[in-house]
């Protein structure tokens, strides 16, 4: 055991010994890097940093931490939906775009442990405002996240129903600049209200199921049709709770009546009233 200690430290040292040369020349570099940034000098010198904090650096950590402080924030991962995804002409060895199929869509996945991804690649993150934060991802799919079923149910309805593109930049769900009003519009509107009317809407389907139940005649000629029914009210019944596409329409009924209620105030009608 003490041979084997005795060659780990010899292994060890021998590592240091040849590493010690490039990492001192790295963190003289470094160094440079950040004097030059001081003096307010930007170049493709700051592509050189390392945006992955999270691997071992040794003694570059200091001087890297140090440069990063003085450079815009990146996100270290940024999703896109598929058909929105970002031009990219310069994808480098450290730099991974990825397309995954998840339980919604398709979408790609950025990201780069060296700095400057996005500006190298004329990708413009500053047109994008933040929304919503989230914690963590739920299911396989980005855009599925852990907010809840009413907010996830806000963000499909206005992707899908008022073309508000979405990304998702580290933690947070981000729109344009020209939609973050109207984001804010549909995300403002009551939960318990959207839950209302989305209960609602599945207890009417479920009564719909059971009155075609009953005209159908228990026949082998109606036992396919019989089988699908009985399938869909099982699914709406079931404890998971009640069905995204019923809470998105439970949004857009809300968002519907909100602007419906703000024109009708606008509009001044409400002065016409008998009193």
């Amino acid at each position: 055991m003490a041979a084997l200690y005795s060659y780990d430290q010899h292994f060890t040292q021998q590592v240091q010994d040849v590493t010690k040369p490039g990492l001192d020349a790295l963190s003289l570099w470094y160094k440079t890097v950040k004097r030059e940034l001081k003096k307010g000098r930007r170049g493709n010198f700051v592509y050189t940093l390392p945006s992955n904090l999270d691997m071992n650096l040794y003694q570059l950590r200091k001087p890297i931490e140090r440069c990063l402080e003085m450079l815009p924030k990146e996100p270290p991962e940024v999703v896109t939906r598929y058909d929105d995804r970002f031009s990219v002409k310069d994808a480098l060895l450290d730099t991974k775009c990825t397309k995954v199929t998840g339980v919604s869509d398709k979408y790609v996945r950025y990201r780069s442990s060296r700095y400057g991804f996005f500006k190298r690649n004329d990708i413009d993150l500053e047109q994008w405002k933040p929304v919503i934060r989230c914690k963590e991802c739920a299911g396989d799919d980005i855009f599925d996240r852990s907010f809840g079923i009413p907010i996830l149910g806000k963000l499909r309805f206005a992707e899908f129903s008022l073309g508000i593109k979405q990304i998702v930049m580290g933690d947070v769900v981000a729109v344009k600049e020209e939609d973050y009003q109207k984001m804010l519009e549909v995300l403002k509107l009551s939960d318990s209200k959207i839950m209302e009317i989305a209960e609602f809407l599945v207890q009417k389907e479920l009564e719909e199921i059971w009155a075609e139940r009953e005209k159908l005649a228990k026949t082998p000629e109606n036992s396919e049709k019989l089988d699908a029914l009985k399938r869909r009210e099982n699914m709406l019944k079931r404890k998971s709770g009640i069905p995204l596409g019923h809470v998105i329409k439970g949004v857009e009924i809300a968002y519907k009546a909100q602007r419906a209620r703000e024109e009708y105030l606008d509009e001044g009608d409400w002065m016409e009233m008998d009193r």
